[in-house]
């Protein structure tokens, strides 16, 4: 009875001693990656986010109005005749991108 529990106690402690190492391995790997992160990165319940992308600003300058977009529509450049002919267009846009 008396070595069973010897074998019992020295398998907890070894047990104890193995639970510490993989503890500080853990931790250290933690403050490892928390390092490694950009200073930007927002945490919120053990999720990290990382903004990224880019903002973008067109304009366009036209001194026949289409009425397209920031591409250009070759088709829709009206004639001389016409009275979009006559009219200048400026067009900005922006818009954040996704990452």
């Amino acid at each position: 009875m008396k070595t069973t529990t010897t074998t019992l106690s020295s398998d907890v402690s070894d047990l104890k001693l193995s639970n510490e190492a993989v503890k500080g391995a853990v931790q250290d790997t933690q403050k490892k990656i928390v390092a490694a992160e950009s200073p930007s990165t927002i945490h919120y319940k053990g999720i990290s986010i990382t903004p990224g992308g880019f903002l973008a600003a067109e304009t366009v300058t036209r001194t026949r109005a289409t009425s397209g977009d920031i591409n250009t529509p070759f088709t829709g450049i009206p004639f001389n005749a016409a009275d979009l002919a006559h009219t200048t267009e400026k067009q900005f846009h922006s818009a954040p991108e996704p990452f």
